[in-house]
């Protein structure tokens, strides 16, 4: 008995030391979902050789060359962005077309804000050119949220942190209401679209969006160029509608000749009546400064720059004034650029991977970066591709 248990043991030790090796080893090369074991080991060869093939200065040229110019929506610039892709992906050996779509999106012709009370100041709504940065001396789009409204407006101001449910709640708690009024709101905390609609619908003329440095600058760290974080110039455009997709084809595709509907009327699908403009925290400092009234509803009210925040209303009073192009050409040409590798097995069934290839300037950081990853994962796969490692799928 007790020989049969030696040699139990015995046979049992190699197992043992097999089976806890298999462990590690697949401690060390996590499953991949939807691949067996012995599968999951070519995967991971196959995705190094692709990985291989994406130098970083071939991704740093590629973001120069996207980045060149200011290259907006719609735009000549982007055409030009466009037909360089194209052009990309094709040298590349993908099969590729453009398919063009025809969007309400109109382009702001005057931005302006003043300061009109306790003491006139108007503001140079612009970023300041570094000697560092020569893109930053590029022209540069005006400083608008994308689909605010239009019109020219007048009001006390009211700051209302971050803009949403709760800060308007504690307003009222305090006596204060923001109808008739300009609010000034903090980015942060949620999607710009849903303080530009709260805005309105608590009755608002008009919304300043700023970064207080508190969330994005000085306060967290370095900012631009010394460090990653916002200059007191420095401004977040950014869509503002409420929705996805072009709001005069809610659910359908905006192709030339499309049925329309009026923008923003159908539900969840809404555009902002009210005038909505970024700015950076060196032109609202001097706002929130002018600003009494009531003292903060709470001390997470109260931001970073040099001075005590105050809710108001007034004595600060602003005039602000959005115009675009929306009685005159509203609608414009935007492009999506396709390129695919046809699957060997599957070519019905699609993978798909992109990234938008315009920018409110000239986009290094939103969305060059993600459009040059793309192109250089693109160029990968069809070195693989043409290598005789073509994808199952498309």
């Amino acid at each position: 008995m007790r020989n049969l248990l030696r040699r139990a043991v015995h046979t049992a030790l190699p197992i043992l030391v097999v089976l806890l090796a298999a462990a590690e080893a697949e401690a060390q090369e996590p499953a991949i979902s939807g691949f067996s074991t012995g599968a999951a080991a070519g995967q991971r060869a196959l995705e190094a050789r692709a990985i291989e093939r994406i130098q970083p200065a071939a991704l740093d040229s590629l973001a120069r060359a996207l980045a060149r110019e200011p290259h907006v929506a719609g735009s000549a610039a982007q055409a030009r962005v466009r037909d360089w892709i194209l052009e990309q992906k094709r040298s590349w050996g993908l099969e590729a077309e453009v398919k063009t779509y025809s969007i309400y999106l109109p382009w702001p012709t005057a931005v302006e804000l003043e300061l009109v009370a306790p003491a006139r100041q108007r503001f140079e709504l612009g970023e300041p050119a570094l000697d560092s940065d020569p893109t930053s001396s590029l022209p540069q789009f005006p400083w608008v949220n994308g689909y605010s409204g239009a019109g020219a407006v007048e009001g006390e101001v009211v700051y209302v942190n971050y803009g949403l449910h709760e800060d308007y709640a504690r307003l009222d708690s305090i006596g204060v209401s923001v109808a008739g009024k300009i609010v000034l709101a903090r980015y942060g905390r949620s999607y710009r679209g849903v303080k530009a609609r709260l805005a309105e619908q608590q009755g608002a003329l008009g919304l300043i969006l700023y970064s207080d440095p508190y969330d994005d600058g000085y306060f967290r760290g370095d900012v631009y160029p010394e460090g990653a974080y916002r200059s007191p110039h420095a401004v977040q455009r950014g869509s503002i509608k409420n929705g996805p997709g072009d709001p005069s084809t809610p659910s359908w595709a905006s192709v030339p000749g499309a049925r329309r509907v009026e923008p923003g009327s159908t539900p969840g699908m809404e555009v902002p009546r009210i005038p909505v403009i970024p700015v950076g925290y060196a032109v609202a400092e001097p706002i929130l400064r002018a600003l009494r009234g009531r003292d903060l509803p709470g001390q997470e009210w109260q931001g970073a720059l040099p001075l005590r925040y105050h809710v108001g209303p007034g004595p600060a009073r602003v005039r602000l004034k959005v115009a675009d192009d929306r009685e005159t050409n509203p609608y414009k040409d935007i492009w999506n650029t396709i390129a695919w590798v046809r699957g060997r097995e599957r070519p019905d069934e699609w993978v798909v991977a992109g990234a938008h290839s315009d920018a409110w300037n000239a986009g290094a950081g939103d969305n060059v970066s993600g459009t040059a990853s793309v192109l250089a994962a693109a160029r990968a796969v069809a070195e693989l591709a043409r290598a005789g490692a073509r994808p199952r799928r498309t």
